[in-house]
């Protein structure tokens, strides 16, 4: 079983960066659901092939209300804002 590390230093940062932009504070709750999320976005994330435009749209946008749509988490940051407004 793969652990994912819970150290910040070892996210992706534009995911970090993306959560932060939309107001998404996975910490914030402790329900389960957010956090299977979470993990689910820091791999795709990872594995992204969009990286450099991710970082030109975090670099241009400071508030958002949702992620780009080339962005392959885009369906999870729409759920974690559902989550958040529901809380």
């Amino acid at each position: 079983m793969t652990q994912i590390s819970a150290s910040r230093e070892d996210q992706p940062r534009n995911i970090i960066v993306m959560t932060a932009r939309l107001g998404i504070d996975v910490g914030k709750t402790v329900l389960p659901r957010p956090g299977l999320l979470y993990a689910t976005a820091l791999r795709r994330c990872a594995g992204c092939l969009a990286k450099q435009a991710c970082r030109e749209w975090l670099d241009q946008t400071l508030r958002a209300n949702s992620a780009p749509a080339f962005c392959p988490n885009v369906d999870i940051f729409c759920e974690l804002l559902a989550i958040k407004q529901a809380l």
